[in-house]
């Protein structure tokens, strides 16, 4: 679809910032810097080559816009995917003036949920329009589909994500070692382990693994963990995985054992524990992949977002008074309590700036 620019000009877009007397930002367009003219938008899109991430949303807005904002437009990940791989544009569904122009021309009903289309420069759909993407996972996977089909590279970390992401495919194993600390870091290591919990099991020191079978199936799972030590006893969370254990390890395949017991948080990720980077706000899968490589003396970056590794910049040049003052923070495991951790960090990390 092409855009009409003397249909751009008729009426002045009106700036984000009023919403109200406040200034406040409303929920329901998350943590995301909208821009508001579309066709300097496109303009700047066909200059930088990015494609346009453009939200049509209600505001002020029902349940299900407000879960938007505050869910999947909030995640730090996809937050910093849409700022630096997009130009995002909002335009409100239910008001008068250029918004009303911009809907009647994309052809998207008023007063409605949200809804986001993916544009070229020339503004045409990169996808075939689609309602109700209002999950992370859905509009992650949305948005890499968006970047390949605009040809552009989908960075690591936002790929990293869309794949822990997977709402199917997955499945556990529990196996027993000397250490489960060690067990986080080599079990973590593993291509298609995406997360790992220690914990007990009676007496024993054991880790859980999630892990993909498409990526690295039970019985290389347990052929790689014999390898490396951490296989001292195989329990199975199934009857298959229990005679496919038995066929490699013997005596040591369990279908049951005593209940599993996670440790308390401050005894996971050990590595991850004893660096500032446990303040950044890390999806699951970030803190088993950096735990191993703190934990193998590596490079955790890779494994990072180019925002979060200025974040980590910015950690690392605290002074000691502000570090003891992060000594009782935690950062969460759940992805739905990260926006809200970010906010409440970031706001800590500038008022120590502005002190300095």
């Amino acid at each position: 679809m092409n855009l009409l620019p003397a249909l751009l000009l008729l009426v002045p877009a009106p700036e984000l910032q009023a919403q109200d007397s406040s200034n406040a930002v409303p929920a329901e367009l998350g943590k995301v810097q909208w821009q508001r003219d579309l066709e300097k938008s496109l303009a700047k899109a066909k200059a930088k080559q990015k494609p346009l991430f453009l939200l049509f949303q209600e505001v002020p807005g029902c349940q299900t816009c407000v879960d938007f904002g505050q869910g999947p437009l909030s995640q730090p990940l996809l937050v910093e995917a849409i700022e630096n791989e997009f130009i995002p544009v909002l335009v409100f569904n239910n008001r008068e003036g250029q918004d009303a122009i911009w809907l009647k021309h994309f052809q998207e009903p008023s007063w409605n949920n949200p809804v986001v289309r993916f544009l070229d420069s020339s503004g045409k759909d990169l996808l075939p329009r689609k309602d109700r993407v209002w999950s992370l996972p859905a509009l992650v996977h949305r948005t890499v589909a968006a970047l390949q089909k605009a040809g552009r590279t989908v960075p690591t970390y936002l790929q990293n994500f869309a794949k822990e992401l997977e709402p199917e495919g997955w499945d556990q194993a529990i196996l027993s070692m000397h250490c489960y600390w060690e067990g986080e870091v080599v079990l973590g290591a593993l291509q298609g382990v995406y997360a790992t919990t220690p914990g007990w099991m009676g007496k024993r020191e054991v880790v859980r693994v999630r892990y993909r079978p498409d990526q690295i199936d039970f019985p290389t799972l347990v052929q790689e963990a014999q390898k490396l030590k951490c296989a001292q006893q195989v329990i199975a969370t199934n009857q298959t995985q229990f005679v496919q254990a038995k066929q490699l390890v013997g005596e040591r395949a369990l279908r049951e054992g005593p209940p599993w017991r996670p440790v308390e948080f401050g005894e996971r990720k050990y590595h991850l524990k004893q660096s500032v980077l446990q303040y950044l706000p890390l999806t699951p899968m970030q803190a088993v992949k950096v735990n191993v490589a703190l934990g193998r003396r590596q490079d955790p970056s890779p494994w990072l977002s180019p925002g979060q590794v200025r974040l980590a910049h910015r950690l690392r040049s605290l002074e000691e008074s502000a570090l003891k003052a992060l000594k009782t923070w935690q950062a969460p495991e759940v992805l739905a309590e990260l926006p809200a951790y970010s906010a409440r960090l970031e706001a800590f990390l500038s008022s120590v700036e502005v002190e300095k």
